[in-house]
């Protein structure tokens, strides 16, 4: 089924994004990207994908908090190390 592969992909693009350099922008837009997918499951009643798609895209979420908290403090020291 075409849902289905455009999920995987979608899937594994969010583990591939969470473990190279990628900017958190694409990490956020393939994150919508994957609610899309998610709500388009629900609709049709795959429950299941939808549960395995909804604990990949919680860990991506979880992985962007963390990347933005790193980010910020980059930047802190940046700051600190300009004083």
């Amino acid at each position: 089924m075409k849902v289905n592969r455009k999920i995987v992909e979608c899937a594994e693009g969010l583990l591939a994004l969470s473990s190279s350099n990628s900017s958190l922008e694409e990490f956020r837009k393939l994150i919508e990207e994957a609610h899309n997918h998610l709500h388009a499951l629900r609709k049709r009643g795959q429950d299941v994908l939808a549960q395995a798609l909804t604990v990949r895209i919680t860990k991506a979420e979880e992985l962007q908090k963390q990347a933005e908290e790193l980010q910020k403090q980059a930047e802190e020291l940046q700051k600190q190390k300009r004083k």
